[in-house]
């Protein structure tokens, strides 16, 4: 058989493997493109979230996951960018508020939803935060903290699902320069430092394979009341890349 038949074969044969294979541990957060969510707040509040595209974060491409939140004290229009790796770990690589025209890019990306989470599990990333989505020059040191605090059953449209209460313990600048975010889940100086965070009350609680599922934040409660997860492949083309390297 000829050489290059024989490679393209090999390859062929490893890409169908690969992405046969499902992703380890949890899928807290679905990263398909056209995925929505809607959720409705106690205070009458409406909150859209949808993954729109991709976007370059220091020369990764990640995912757009954009929030449009109309609460009791205004309106938001905001992006999180996100990755996630081969075991379902998902990071948060920076964040866009064009409103403010306010970026920030993480490195290395923060940690935010864990694969294994379990009730009091604790983790921590320590990176730089930069005031552009490129990473150009000097960012701030900063660690941020997150706790798992209870696994409990939610209620959404036609099902209940058991979640994990995710709570953000502490951001810790420790140097200036960049324009840091009061919180990784916040984007420009219009969201206060206490829009979401209120000691130990989960900002979000997050479902395997369905994402967020319930939310506090900006005073409100929110309930998921409407979904689409898109069908996606647990392996991307990097991936099968990384391989050959």
């Amino acid at each position: 058989m000829h050489p290059r038949i024989t490679r393209c074969t090999v390859l062929f044969g490893i890409i169908a493997i690969v992405l046969a294979v499902p992703a380890q541990g949890a899928n807290l957060l679905p990263m398909s493109i056209g995925s929505n969510w809607e959720y409705t707040g106690d205070q009458d509040g409406s909150w859209m979230l949808e993954v729109t595209g991709t976007a370059e974060v220091i020369g990764t491409t990640t995912k757009a996951f954009r929030y449009v939140i109309n609460h009791i004290g205004g309106d938001e229009d905001f992006y999180y960018y996100n990755t996630s790796d081969v075991d379902g770990n998902v990071y948060l690589n920076g964040l866009y508020s064009p409103g403010d025209a306010a970026e920030v890019a993480f490195d290395p990306p923060v940690l935010w939803l864990p694969s294994d989470p379990y009730v009091g599990m604790n983790y921590s990333t320590e990176t730089l935060a930069y005031d552009n989505l490129a990473g150009e020059g000097d960012g701030s040191p900063v660690t941020y903290t997150f706790e798992v605090s209870e696994e409990i059953p939610v209620l959404i449209p036609d099902d209940e699902v058991t979640a994990f209460g995710i709570v953000a313990l502490a951001p810790l600048p420790t140097g200036t320069g960049a324009a840091l975010p009061a919180a990784p889940w916040l984007s420009g100086a219009r969201i206060g430092a206490d829009a979401w965070r209120t000691e130990d009350t989960p900002f979000g609680w997050f479902a395997n394979g369905k994402g967020m599922v319930q939310a506090f934040g900006y005073g409100e409660l929110w309930q998921l009341t409407g979904y689409t997860v898109s069908a996606q492949s647990t392996t991307t083309w990097t991936d099968v890349k990384r391989l050959f390297r």
